[in-house]
């Protein structure tokens, strides 16, 4: 899912902190991996 540039709040090699496009609730904050996995042992380390 592509978010929109505005939302972004930050970004790094491993994750994307953005503000949630559809919350009732202002400032609501989601926090994305770039890496497709299931299981949190399977991230590179430097993530």
């Amino acid at each position: 899912m592509e978010i929109l540039y505005q939302l972004h709040v930050a970004e790094t090699g491993g994750w994307l902190v953005s503000h949630r496009m559809n919350s009732a609730l202002p400032g609501y904050l989601m926090i994305s991996s770039k890496t497709d996995t299931n299981d949190l042992y399977a991230f590179p380390e430097s993530a």
